[in-house]
């Protein structure tokens, strides 16, 4: 943060510039400076509304510790794979329980939940600091009203969610990132329209004036930006594989529904669905797509999700 602001303050008032900074709190280790840890006291309001896999759900969509065999067996663990549900649930997270005082193996306690929420709040504050005096350097440099802001995470993280610790998933919880475009331009505001990552470049082209390069797969988000009705044809995609790439997990999300298509990549064949009403269930724990009832809005989901993937049949 220091240097950004040097950097800042030594740029020429004539020109345009454009600074990209990352910051890697809040991903693990959860390490911070005491102060802001001690601005929270964690209690069971914090606990996971979700702490268990979702009903009918498969365990390819919540099992996250299958790229850590080789962490688990250098500390003498041998991780089973594929694994039962309840092995699943007793080895999730393994990103975080390959660091030290986690266990390897079981579930975690309610206080050291505690200590990881708590800890975990404490580096988005301490990220949410730099970022304060990020901005007010701006306003101090008196540049506020002519800079162009985006901050933006890479993806979500399961805080005992679904009995995930980590990433990896194709759920809400590690798809769903914070994203705030601010232009001074245009008034603020927010809206529900479902847009991607990869958007932002073609959006920052847009407001900067600059041409767009021809290979972007990203739409520009100024309209959506300029208008806060919700779009409810919006949607975004996401993938994820399991058990080295021997399962692919594609997703989509529109206005309502997230589903997930699992295909054994060697044959094709699909070996596992998911569909989730956000309309009825915001934390996803009722895989609807077991049920017939449902068959006509998996059969619009499915093919729209072939298309988009550009899959065959």
């Amino acid at each position: 943060t220091r240097d950004a602001i040097s950097t800042l303050e030594d740029l020429p008032s004539e020109n345009p510039w454009f600074i990209a900074i990352g910051y890697r709190r809040p991903h693990l280790p959860f390490v911070a400076p005491k102060k802001y840890f001690d601005l929270y006291q964690p209690n069971k309001s914090w606990l996971a509304p979700n702490p268990v896999p979702g009903i009918d759900s498969p365990i390819l969509a919540w099992f996250t510790s299958d790229g850590y065999r080789g962490s688990a067996r250098n500390r003498g663990f041998q991780m089973p794979l594929p694994p039962t549900r309840q092995e699943a649930m007793d080895w999730n997270g393994y990103e975080l329980r390959s660091y030290e005082g986690v266990p390897d193996v079981g579930s975690f306690s309610q206080e050291m939940q505690f200590d990881l929420l708590q800890a975990y709040a404490a580096c988005i504050s301490y990220v949410d600091e730099q970022i304060g005096k990020l901005l007010d350097t701006l306003e101090n440099l008196d540049r506020k009203r002519e800079t162009i802001i985006v901050f933006w995470s890479d993806h979500g993280w399961h805080l005992g969610e679904h009995s995930a610790w980590g990433k990896m998933s194709n759920y809400e919880i590690a798809t769903r990132v914070p994203f705030i475009i601010s232009d001074p331009r245009i008034e603020a505001g927010s809206t529900n329209t479902i847009v991607e990552l990869v958007d932002l470049y073609p959006t920052l082209c847009d407001l900067a004036g600059i041409p767009e390069p021809k290979n972007l797969q990203g739409s520009s988000l100024r309209a959506a930006l300029e208008n806060l009705d919700t779009d409810p044809e919006s949607f975004a995609l996401s993938q994820y594989a399991r058990y080295d790439d021997r399962y692919m997990g594609r997703a989509i999300r529109t206005d309502r529904y997230r589903y997930v298509d699992w295909i054994e990549t060697e044959t094709g064949q699909r070996v596992a669905e998911e569909l989730y009403d956000h309309r009825t269930d915001p934390h996803e724990r009722y895989n609807l797509a077991s049920g017939s009832h449902r068959e006509r809005e998996l059969s619009r989901l499915r093919e729209q999700l072939r298309t988009e993937f550009e899959l065959s049949e």
